[in-house]
Order: C-alpha cells, then structure tokens, then sequence
C-alpha cells in the first residue's frame, strides 16, 4: 500500500448520478458512468490500492465503506478505490463495514487519508527461500492507530495467501508477479553497487 492524493472535483457524471432521485443503487455501474474509473485510475497511478498490482486486466471499483444499498455512500467519491478483482474478493465486505456490529474490529487504513501513514506503519519483507514468502508486520508507534494497522496487515496477508481454493492461486500469480518485480529491482540495484 502506498499514499494517494485524491483529485478534486469528483467527475460531473457522477456528481449529477448522485443527485438524480431516480433508481436503486444495485442498478448503478459506477464503471460505466463517465469519468469514474478514468479518473480513479489516474488518481490511484494505475495501481491497486491493496496490492500495489499495475496495469491489470480485472478493474474494479471498491467501495472503501460498503455501501449497503445506500446510494449517497455508494456514489461518495471519498469512497470510491481502484482496485483489482482478486484484492475486491478478498477484502469483500468485511472490514470497513459500518452495518455491522464488530466495524471497529475491522477498520483498515485509508491511503488516500494523509494522516494515515502506510509506507512506513507496516513493515514489508519478502524472501523467496522462507515459508511464507511474504512477511508483513505493524510498526506503527501510535497505539490510536495499531488496531486499524493490524487489520490492514490481516486484509494483506489474506491478500498474498488467499481465504478460497480460487483466491489462493489467485494470490500465489500475484506473488509470482511480485517476485518477478523484486528480482528486476534487484539487478537494477546491482549495476549501481
């Protein structure tokens, strides 16, 4: 997870769907009114904002705080997150989920809050000879914040590993991805030292 500065205004269309009167929320494809997914897109720099994965195939748009058919929260563009089909599923609606009874249990991190800082509040290690592969750990010294730290670190640990048979071959291609990445930057690193 890495920071994001949000754009401002929020697209027209969506603007303008938010105040129609007319029509359920379960019939609104946020990805189809205009200017949405562009703009997140951009925003988010054409990365998840869970895993980090760029210029996947599978966009989606996450609602931050699921919206429980409420379409004010729904069409919120402080609630709208790029993100990619596997990190969708995976985080669903369990964390962040106002309509449930255990919603501070399950706060995570906001990158696009600057208050939250998530480079430096977990810890990120990989290492392809250890099972797991991927190491995360909270380092965060606020204890105002630790709770919602370590429910980022559970949501990114289901991330890399999988909660379904699916999910599980869905995370070890990401983790094949990553470790391709690791290994470029390493010899890009090399040629410098």
């Amino acid at each position: 997870m890495v920071n994001v500065k949000r754009s401002y205004p929020e697209p027209i269309a969506l603007s303008k769907k938010r105040t129609k009167g007319r029509g359920k929320p379960s019939n609104i494809k946020l990805s189809k009114i205009k200017g949405v997914l562009g703009t997140l897109k951009r925003d988010f720099n054409n990365k998840c904002y869970i895993c980090e994965q760029k210029e996947f195939t599978d966009m989606e748009i996450d609602h931050f705080i699921p919206h429980g058919d409420d379409k004010e929260l729904m069409l919120c563009w402080d609630n709208l997150f790029f993100v990619c089909g596997h990190c969708n599923s995976v985080k669903s609606d369990i964390y962040n989920n106002i309509y449930t009874p255990i919603f501070d249990d399950k706060e995570i991190l906001n990158c696009t809050d600057p208050h939250h800082d998530v480079v430096n509040w977990i810890k990120y290690e990989h290492d392809l000879l250890s099972e797991p592969m991927v190491i995360l750990t909270t380092v965060v010294n606020d204890e105002a914040y630790r709770k919602i730290v370590d429910n980022t670190v559970e949501l990114l640990v289901y991330v890399y590993s999988g909660k379904s048979i699916a999910q599980e071959h869905q995370a070890e291609n990401l983790r094949k991805s990553l470790e391709k990445e690791m290994v470029y930057f390493y010899e890009i690193l090399q040629q410098y030292y």
